[in-house]
């Protein structure tokens, strides 16, 4: 008897079973697939761009040290290999460098950060501070000074020109964004 009243109360109660039609399984594997290749065409993007700053970090190398960091999403870090997304950040030129030698490299380093020169801010044309202003991540530019201090500067290692240097303030105000100043090398 116990038996019986089971399958009647099973009877009774209806089973939920998940259903749908054709159409919404149709529209469920588009989307997913829609997602699934944008998300690859998006990595493969990343991986060109690594690549594309791989190719300019040998001849940036010949001119000073060049920092890279890893700029992959948090999301991201469960699915494998983050080579992709490693940047070239920080660029620090340990010799004298003509603007008109890096300035076609700069295209090649989105990402880029801060930027240290053993230049001087008055070969800066209208073109390299063009390809400056494209940089939307830099955040500072530094240029090394080879003058030595005098009894004025109140702070040895770091000296801001006068705001009256035509160079730096033709920088500051192209790159209002960035911060543009001056120090003495150690």
């Amino acid at each position: 008897m116990g038996d019986s009243t089971t399958q009647a109360e099973q009877v009774k109660r209806p089973r939920w079973r998940l259903r749908f039609g054709l159409r919404t399984l149709l529209i469920t594997v588009t989307l997913i697939c829609v997602l699934l290749g944008s998300a690859m065409l998006w990595y493969r993007a990343q991986e060109a761009e690594y690549q594309r700053e791989g190719q300019a970090a040998p001849r940036l190398s010949q001119y000073g040290w060049i920092t890279w960091k890893q700029k992959m999403p948090g999301w991201l870090k469960w699915a494998g290999d983050p080579t992709a997304f490693i940047r070239v950040t920080a660029i620090e030129f340990r010799q004298s460098v003509q603007a008109s030698e890096i300035s076609e490299l700069f295209e090649y380093l989105p990402a880029i950060e801060s930027i240290s020169f053993f230049a001087d801010p008055q070969q800066f044309d209208e073109a390299m501070i063009q390809k400056l202003s494209e940089l939307k991540a830099l955040k500072e530019i530094v240029f090394w000074s080879v003058r030595e201090p005098n009894d004025k500067d109140i702070d040895y290692a770091v000296y801001h020109p006068p705001v009256s240097n035509k160079p730096f303030q033709t920088l500051r105000e192209r790159l209002p964004n960035v911060n543009v100043h001056s120090r003495l090398p150690f």
